[in-house]
């Protein structure tokens, strides 16, 4: 009974494979359903550990396609939205052309 309630505060697959195996152990004479849950909690811990890996490879994979995506569209733009890229691009035309514009005003006021 005690093994029962340690098993419903584990992870996923740590508390499926120690009640499993505390159920099986208990055809075994004695400390059978101990013996039992030690190796499935064993086991279980193994599934756990090996499916956290998994789904941190996974999650990391997705945020990195995520990300390049974001900053893609940043730099870039996105369909017909224009990016940091292109309104970097018209501001710096802007400034030369007011530079260009101040240059000749002062060129002509003084000749």
């Amino acid at each position: 009974m005690k093994a029962a309630l340690s098993a419903a505060q584990l992870p996923g697959g740590s508390a499926a494979c120690a009640k499993a195996g505390a159920k099986v152990g208990s055809a075994l004479p004695g400390k059978g359903t101990v013996i039992g849950f030690g190796v499935g909690l064993a086991i279980g811990i193994v599934v756990d550990w090996w499916m956290t890996e998994q789904f941190k490879e996974k999650m990391s994979h997705e945020m990195e396609v995520y990300i390049d995506g974001l900053k893609a569209a940043i730099v870039h733009g996105v369909g017909d939205e224009e990016g940091l890229s292109a309104a970097l691009q018209d501001l710096t035309d802007d400034y030369n052309a007011a530079q260009r514009e101040v240059l000749r005003h002062a060129i002509v006021e003084v000749g």
